[in-house]
């Protein structure tokens, strides 16, 4: 049975690691869940269903920012770095997605009535702000992702 030393250079690289892994999930929970109720009150999304879809979504956002901050491996693999580059991919699209909803607004060229377009108008930043929230989350989340760490093997 051989024990493996490990420099204090090399454990604060992995600290550091499991510092930028809990930055990213608190980014990715506290702006999440405030992105999310965002959308809720800024009428973002028609309220009807987003009961349902803003309790689901805070579970999800939650379970995630929980096993990207718990530094999980399996096997030798990072989970929770890989966990952090895949949560980039959703956290995009939806940001772009807010973009266009923002900037172009939803059908508001096929909306003829003034109060129905008056009411897409005041959707729009909301929209907007929901897309900086984004911004922040896929930053903190490539940080935490792509960091460099050359003592790990992320495979």
């Amino acid at each position: 049975m051989s024990t493996e030393l490990i420099s204090s250079e090399q454990a604060i690289q992995v600290n550091d690691r499991r510092q930028r892994l809990r930055q990213a999930a608190l980014a990715y929970a506290g702006l999440g869940l405030l992105g999310m109720l965002n959308s809720f009150f800024g009428e973002v999304a028609p309220r009807s269903t987003s009961v349902i879809w803003l309790s689901l979504g805070a579970l999800f956002i939650l379970a995630s920012a929980m096993l990207v901050a718990l530094d999980v491996r399996l096997r030798g693999v990072a989970l929770s770095v890989w966990l952090a580059r895949l949560l980039i991919v959703p956290s995009a699209w939806a940001m772009f997605s807010f973009v266009a909803y923002g900037l172009v607004g939803y059908r508001l060229h096929l909306v003829r009535e003034p109060v129905l377009q008056h009411w897409l108008q005041m959707q729009q930043p909301a929209a907007l702000v929901n897309a900086g929230l984004l911004s922040i989350i896929i930053v903190m989340l490539a940080q935490a992702g792509f960091g460099h760490d050359p003592t790990q093997n992320h495979r």
